[in-house]
């Protein structure tokens, strides 16, 4: 049996984690093989260890109230550890407790109230999930006649033209110029965590960025280099690149 996704709960409440399960399997009733589950209700030593011999893609769904470690620390935690591509889902009673700052820095693909439309927001919010790992989503550029479909992840950055109607994007092997707005297509990548604008010209595709030259505020990919960072946007690109220490 082929194992294609993992969802790693942790949550104390046993009622709270049956709703997740059953939110999981109502999702994906047309393949029961399609996923597993693993259920974590408190922190000890050994949790991190056992989170990371589950091999495969993962999403995480993290309840912040957990005693002894909140799923915030959790999430800086699985951060930590190395793992950048798993998909984590905060889950509070509290709305109160959302840090967009701390969202930012470990993430996080969304958070979720336990008050407020919980299950239908839970279920968008699993179903994102799994099209980020599944679905390579596309956009299709017309240029000199012919029609070019590039994938998301073959995406560096995006960076307006002189004429704001304009974009220009790169990937490792070619640069197609789009007649879009650099605002409007930011809406198209809307909910995809690979992307961070760093600069109101400038997006980037932080899974293809090979270093970042933090003095010299230099972006590196693969066969280009920018320097388009915005100063307020620094330590924001750095916090996303760098583990925390």
């Amino acid at each position: 049996m082929i194992i294609l996704l993992n969802f790693v709960i942790y949550e104390d409440e046993e009622r709270i984690r049956n709703i997740y399960k059953n939110i999981i399997h109502n999702i994906f009733a047309f393949n029961n093989n399609a996923y597993r589950i693993y259920e974590f209700e408190k922190y000890d030593e050994e949790t991190i260890e056992s989170i990371k011999r589950i091999s495969g893609k993962k999403i995480f769904l993290l309840d912040i109230e957990v005693p002894g470690k909140t799923g915030i620390e959790l999430a800086r935690d699985i951060r930590k550890s190395g793992d950048w591509l798993s998909q984590l889902i905060v889950i509070t009673s509290h709305e109160e407790l959302r840090n967009n700052n701390i969202m930012s820095r470990t993430l996080m693909l969304d958070f979720i109230s336990k008050s407020k439309n919980f299950e239908n927001d839970l279920k968008k919010s699993i179903i994102t999930a799994y099209e980020i790992f599944h679905l390579d989503k596309t956009v299709s550029i017309k240029q000199n006649g012919e029609i070019y479909k590039i994938r998301y992840s073959e995406i560096l950055y995006i960076e307006k033209d002189l004429n704001d109607n304009y974009i220009t994007i790169y990937t490792k092997e070619e640069r197609l110029s789009m007649k879009c707005s650099i605002t409007s297509f930011q809406t198209f990548l809307e909910g995809d965590p690979r992307f961070m604008k760093i600069h109101r010209s400038c997006i980037v595709n932080l899974n293809n960025i090979k270093s970042y030259d933090i003095v010299n505020n230099i972006v590196k990919f693969e066969n280009y280099s920018i320097d388009l960072v915005a100063r307020n946007k620094k330590k924001e690109l750095k916090d996303k690149l760098l583990q925390f220490k």
